[in-house]
C-alpha cells in the first residue's frame, strides 16, 4: 500500500516537472539576471492586470518589437514602441514637464517644435512643416549651432526672445543657419540668402 502512494506521488512529480519543462517561461541566472521566454520565435509579455484597465509590457516577436500597450493582447493598442534599430514610437500625444533634449545629430520632426541643442550640428529631414524654437535651457556663452536642412521640406527657425540678430528664416533643401550663443539668446551668425 506504501510503495503505491509513493508511485502516485512520484508520478504527480513527474508530471509537474514534465509541464514544466514542456513551457519555460521563467529563467534565472545565479540570481542577478531575469529572463523570459525560451529564445524561440514567440511574443513573451507580462500583462498588468488592473481594476479598469490591463497594461502589457511585451517583445512582438513577429515585429522585432518591445511594446508598452493597452490592454492584455500583445501587438494591439501598442502607447509605445521600440524597435531593434533604436527606433521608438509613441502612439498618443507625450507631455513633457521639462525640456527635450536631442542628442541625435539628426532629426526628423514636423510641426511646430522647440528644440534644445546639445550638439553644434544639427541635420532636419522633415516629413511636413517643420517650425523651430530654439530653446536656450543648458546653453553657455560660446556655444556654436548649425541647422542643416537635408530635403526639400522647408523649415523656418522662428524670430523670438532666444534668437537674435534677424527675423524668421526659412531653409530650404541643403541650406543652413548659424548660431552661436551670447548673452542669454542664440544670435544669428550666418543664414541663407533665400531672396
Amino acid at each position: 500500500m506504501q510503495l503505491k502512494k509513493i508511485s502516485l506521488l512520484l508520478a504527480s512529480f513527474a508530471l509537474i516537472l514534465l509541464s514544466i519543462a514542456a513551457a519555460p517561461v521563467l529563467q534565472t541566472t545565479n540570481f542577478t539576471n531575469l529572463g523570459l521566454g525560451t529564445g524561440s520565435a514567440l511574443d513573451t509579455w507580462l500583462t498588468f492586470d488592473g481594476n479598469a484597465q490591463d497594461f502589457y509590457v511585451a517583445l512582438d516577436d513577429s515585429a522585432d518589437d518591445l511594446l508598452i500597450g493597452l490592454g492584455s493582447t500583445v501587438g494591439t493598442t501598442p502607447i509605445i514602441s521600440m524597435d531593434e534599430n533604436l527606433a521608438t514610437s509613441l502612439a498618443g500625444d507625450a507631455t513633457v514637464a521639462g525640456v527635450i533634449n536631442y542628442a541625435d545629430t539628426d532629426s526628423v520632426l514636423t510641426g511646430a517644435q522647440t528644440i534644445t541643442p546639445t550638439y553644434t550640428y544639427l541635420q532636419v529631414s522633415p516629413t511636413a512643416a517643420l517650425t523651430l524654437t530654439l530653446s536656450t535651457g543648458g546653453a553657455e556663452d560660446g556655444d556654436l549651432l548649425v541647422i542643416h536642412n537635408l530635403v526639400t521640406t522647408n523649415t523656418n527657425i522662428v524670430d523670438t526672445g532666444a534668437t537674435a540678430g534677424g527675423g524668421a528664416l526659412d531653409l530650404g533643401q541643403d541650406d543652413t543657419a548659424g548660431f552661436i550663443f551670447g548673452d542669454g539668446v542664440w544670435v544669428e551668425i550666418f543664414s541663407p540668402d533665400n531672396s
